[in-house]
Protein backbone atom coordinates (compact mmCIF):
# COMPACT_ATOMS: atom_id res chain seq x y z
CA UNK A 1 0.00 0.00 0.00
CA UNK A 2 0.85 3.30 -0.62
CA UNK A 3 2.04 6.11 2.55
CA UNK A 4 1.94 9.36 1.25
CA UNK A 5 3.41 10.95 4.74
CA UNK A 6 6.53 9.08 4.75
CA UNK A 7 6.71 9.45 0.34
CA UNK A 8 5.51 12.89 -0.02
CA UNK A 9 8.75 13.98 -2.57
CA UNK A 10 8.21 10.32 -4.19
CA UNK A 11 4.75 11.23 -4.92
CA UNK A 12 3.39 12.38 -8.78
CA UNK A 13 0.18 12.82 -10.78
CA UNK A 14 -0.41 12.53 -14.26
CA UNK A 15 -2.82 11.71 -16.39
CA UNK A 16 -1.96 9.52 -19.55
CA UNK A 17 -5.15 8.64 -21.29
CA UNK A 18 -8.76 9.47 -21.50
CA UNK A 19 -11.84 7.82 -22.66
CA UNK A 20 -14.99 8.70 -24.17
CA UNK A 21 -18.45 7.00 -23.24
CA UNK A 22 -21.34 8.37 -25.02
CA UNK A 23 -21.78 11.96 -23.88
CA UNK A 24 -18.77 12.00 -21.24
CA UNK A 25 -15.44 11.82 -21.18
CA UNK A 26 -13.19 10.60 -18.45
CA UNK A 27 -9.07 11.51 -17.55
CA UNK A 28 -7.42 9.07 -15.98
CA UNK A 29 -5.57 9.86 -13.19
CA UNK A 30 -2.40 7.77 -12.12
CA UNK A 31 -1.13 8.54 -8.61
CA UNK A 32 2.30 7.20 -7.81
CA UNK A 33 3.63 7.21 -4.08
CA UNK A 34 7.20 5.47 -4.17
CA UNK A 35 6.40 2.29 -5.75
CA UNK A 36 2.54 1.98 -5.73
CA UNK A 37 0.14 3.36 -7.98
CA UNK A 38 -3.12 3.56 -9.09
CA UNK A 39 -5.56 5.09 -11.39
CA UNK A 40 -8.64 6.65 -10.80
CA UNK A 41 -11.31 8.25 -13.51
CA UNK A 42 -12.53 11.88 -13.29
CA UNK A 43 -14.54 13.79 -15.74
CA UNK A 44 -14.21 17.43 -16.09
CA UNK A 45 -17.12 18.61 -14.29
CA UNK A 46 -15.57 16.77 -11.01
CA UNK A 47 -12.32 18.66 -11.25
CA UNK A 48 -14.48 21.68 -11.52
CA UNK A 49 -16.54 21.16 -8.23
CA UNK A 50 -13.11 20.21 -6.42
CA UNK A 51 -11.51 23.44 -7.76
CA UNK A 52 -14.56 25.51 -6.44
CA UNK A 53 -13.98 24.00 -2.93
CA UNK A 54 -10.24 24.25 -2.62
CA UNK A 55 -10.50 27.71 -4.10
CA UNK A 56 -12.90 28.69 -1.55
CA UNK A 57 -11.98 26.65 1.38
CA UNK A 58 -8.44 26.26 0.71
CA UNK A 59 -7.16 28.86 -0.57
CA UNK A 60 -5.96 27.48 -4.54
CA UNK A 61 -5.79 29.95 -6.79
CA UNK A 62 -8.55 30.39 -8.80
CA UNK A 63 -7.11 31.11 -12.25
CA UNK A 64 -5.48 27.67 -12.95
CA UNK A 65 -8.15 25.42 -13.99
CA UNK A 66 -8.30 24.77 -17.23
CA UNK A 67 -11.78 27.15 -18.42
CA UNK A 68 -15.10 25.28 -18.97
CA UNK A 69 -16.14 25.41 -22.83
CA UNK A 70 -19.07 24.55 -25.33
CA UNK A 71 -17.25 24.20 -28.57
CA UNK A 72 -15.59 21.27 -29.85
CA UNK A 73 -15.59 19.85 -26.33
CA UNK A 74 -15.43 16.38 -28.05
CA UNK A 75 -12.94 16.85 -30.81
CA UNK A 76 -9.58 14.93 -29.96
CA UNK A 77 -7.44 18.17 -30.32
CA UNK A 78 -9.57 19.50 -27.63
CA UNK A 79 -9.34 16.74 -25.43
CA UNK A 80 -5.83 16.47 -25.66
CA UNK A 81 -5.32 20.22 -24.66
CA UNK A 82 -7.59 19.63 -21.85
CA UNK A 83 -5.49 16.38 -20.63
CA UNK A 84 -2.40 18.28 -20.55
CA UNK A 85 -4.06 21.19 -18.67
CA UNK A 86 -6.11 19.41 -16.02
CA UNK A 87 -2.23 17.10 -15.35
CA UNK A 88 -1.11 20.74 -14.83
CA UNK A 89 -3.49 21.40 -12.62
CA UNK A 90 -3.49 18.22 -10.04
CA UNK A 91 0.46 18.50 -9.55
CA UNK A 92 0.06 22.36 -8.75
CA UNK A 93 -2.84 21.47 -6.56
CA UNK A 94 -0.83 18.73 -5.42
CA UNK A 95 2.41 21.19 -4.08
CA UNK A 96 -0.07 23.87 -3.00
CA UNK A 97 -1.58 21.43 -0.30
CA UNK A 98 0.51 18.50 0.03
CA UNK A 99 1.22 19.69 3.88
CA UNK A 100 -2.31 19.87 4.92
CA UNK A 101 -4.09 17.31 2.33
CA UNK A 102 -7.78 18.27 2.11
CA UNK A 103 -10.56 14.79 2.21
CA UNK A 104 -11.64 17.04 -0.39
CA UNK A 105 -8.27 16.14 -2.90
CA UNK A 106 -7.42 13.12 -0.46
CA UNK A 107 -11.02 11.38 -1.75
CA UNK A 108 -10.90 13.20 -5.46
CA UNK A 109 -7.41 11.31 -5.97
CA UNK A 110 -8.21 8.36 -3.97
CA UNK A 111 -5.59 8.18 -1.30
CA UNK A 112 -8.62 7.22 0.55
CA UNK A 113 -8.56 3.83 -1.12
CA UNK A 114 -5.12 2.89 -1.31
CA UNK A 115 -3.10 5.39 0.97
CA UNK A 116 -2.08 3.31 4.89
CA UNK A 117 -3.30 6.57 6.60
CA UNK A 118 -5.74 7.84 4.69
CA UNK A 119 -7.97 4.52 4.33
CA UNK A 120 -7.78 4.22 8.15
CA UNK A 121 -8.62 7.68 8.88
CA UNK A 122 -12.01 6.71 7.05
CA UNK A 123 -11.92 3.42 8.87
CA UNK A 124 -11.79 4.84 12.29
CA UNK A 125 -14.76 7.72 11.31
CA UNK A 126 -16.93 4.59 10.09
CA UNK A 127 -15.97 2.78 13.53
CA UNK A 128 -16.62 5.52 15.90
CA UNK A 129 -20.13 6.03 14.39
CA UNK A 130 -21.21 2.37 13.96
CA UNK A 131 -19.12 0.73 17.18
CA UNK A 132 -22.33 -0.34 18.69
CA UNK A 133 -24.18 -1.43 15.44
CA UNK A 134 -20.95 -3.52 14.90
CA UNK A 135 -20.34 -4.61 18.66
CA UNK A 136 -24.66 -5.92 18.69
CA UNK A 137 -24.28 -8.33 16.18
CA UNK A 138 -22.74 -11.21 17.26
CA UNK A 139 -19.59 -9.25 17.56
CA UNK A 140 -18.58 -9.96 14.14
CA UNK A 141 -17.15 -7.63 11.50
CA UNK A 142 -15.82 -7.98 7.76
CA UNK A 143 -12.38 -6.53 6.86
CA UNK A 144 -11.01 -5.87 3.75
CA UNK A 145 -7.61 -7.10 3.19
CA UNK A 146 -5.69 -3.70 2.74
CA UNK A 147 -7.59 -2.49 6.35
CA UNK A 148 -5.80 -4.68 7.90
CA UNK A 149 -2.41 -4.62 6.26
CA UNK A 150 -3.04 -0.83 6.69
CA UNK A 151 -3.63 -1.27 10.39
CA UNK A 152 -0.55 -3.53 10.63
CA UNK A 153 1.86 -1.15 8.92
CA UNK A 154 0.59 1.82 10.94
CA UNK A 155 1.20 0.42 14.29
CA UNK A 156 4.45 -0.93 13.39
CA UNK A 157 6.04 2.01 11.31
CA UNK A 158 5.95 6.03 12.62
CA UNK A 159 3.98 7.79 10.16
CA UNK A 160 4.89 11.29 10.64
CA UNK A 161 1.14 13.43 10.41
CA UNK A 162 2.05 17.44 9.84
CA UNK A 163 0.21 19.10 12.97
CA UNK A 164 -1.12 21.80 10.60
CA UNK A 165 -3.06 18.68 8.99
CA UNK A 166 -7.22 18.77 9.16
CA UNK A 167 -6.87 14.77 9.32
CA UNK A 168 -7.50 13.09 12.70
CA UNK A 169 -7.16 9.47 12.74
CA UNK A 170 -7.57 7.74 16.32
CA UNK A 171 -6.34 4.93 16.09
CA UNK A 172 -7.52 3.75 19.21
CA UNK A 173 -11.26 3.78 18.17
CA UNK A 174 -10.62 0.87 15.89
CA UNK A 175 -8.11 -1.16 18.21
CA UNK A 176 -11.27 -0.51 21.13
CA UNK A 177 -13.59 -2.32 18.13
CA UNK A 178 -11.29 -4.60 17.12
CA UNK A 179 -10.11 -5.76 20.69
CA UNK A 180 -14.17 -6.46 21.53
CA UNK A 181 -14.99 -8.59 18.39
CA UNK A 182 -15.22 -12.43 18.25
CA UNK A 183 -15.33 -13.42 14.83
CA UNK A 184 -13.34 -11.51 12.21
CA UNK A 185 -14.04 -12.16 8.14
CA UNK A 186 -11.29 -11.05 5.93
CA UNK A 187 -12.95 -10.52 2.33
CA UNK A 188 -10.42 -9.83 -0.58
CA UNK A 189 -12.46 -7.42 -2.14
CA UNK A 190 -11.12 -5.99 -5.28
CA UNK A 191 -9.87 -9.05 -6.92
CA UNK A 192 -11.01 -10.47 -10.12
CA UNK A 193 -10.64 -14.58 -10.25
CA UNK A 194 -7.75 -13.94 -12.63
CA UNK A 195 -5.42 -11.47 -10.80
CA UNK A 196 -5.01 -10.85 -7.31
CA UNK A 197 -3.90 -6.67 -7.85
CA UNK A 198 -6.37 -4.45 -6.27
CA UNK A 199 -8.59 -2.47 -8.69
CA UNK A 200 -6.91 -0.38 -10.83
CA UNK A 201 -3.35 -0.26 -8.54
CA UNK A 202 -0.27 -2.29 -8.86
CA UNK A 203 -1.17 -3.67 -4.95
CA UNK A 204 -0.53 -6.76 -4.37
CA UNK A 205 -3.02 -8.57 -2.41
CA UNK A 206 -1.30 -12.10 -2.21
CA UNK A 207 1.73 -9.62 -0.76
CA UNK A 208 -0.15 -8.09 2.27
CA UNK A 209 1.05 -9.30 5.46
CA UNK A 210 -1.11 -8.31 8.40
CA UNK A 211 -0.42 -8.89 11.97
CA UNK A 212 -4.15 -10.03 13.89
CA UNK A 213 -2.38 -9.36 17.52
CA UNK A 214 -4.89 -6.80 17.69
CA UNK A 215 -7.68 -9.14 17.72
CA UNK A 216 -8.62 -11.15 21.15
CA UNK A 217 -11.00 -13.36 18.65
CA UNK A 218 -12.81 -16.92 18.79
CA UNK A 219 -12.90 -17.28 14.58
CA UNK A 220 -11.08 -16.23 11.97
CA UNK A 221 -12.69 -16.74 8.58
CA UNK A 222 -9.30 -16.21 6.22
CA UNK A 223 -9.68 -16.71 1.84
CA UNK A 224 -6.75 -19.76 1.86
CA UNK A 225 -5.04 -17.43 -0.69
CA UNK A 226 -4.45 -14.89 1.96
CA UNK A 227 -3.09 -17.41 4.86
CA UNK A 228 0.19 -16.18 4.99
CA UNK A 229 0.49 -14.15 8.29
Amino acid sequence: MACFWLNQDATNVEILSYIQQKEAVFYNIQVTVGEIFWVIPRRYSEFYALHQTLVMDHGLSKDILPDKQLLHIRSPMFIETRRKGLEKYLRHALTFLQQTMPKVFVNFLGFNKYDIFFLLQDMAVKMFSEADTILSRDKGHDFITLELFALTEFLQKAIPVPECSEHKCDIGVILDVCSQLQIVNVKAEGRSNTDTLYEKSSIDLCKLQFDLSPFKVAFFLIPQFLVHF
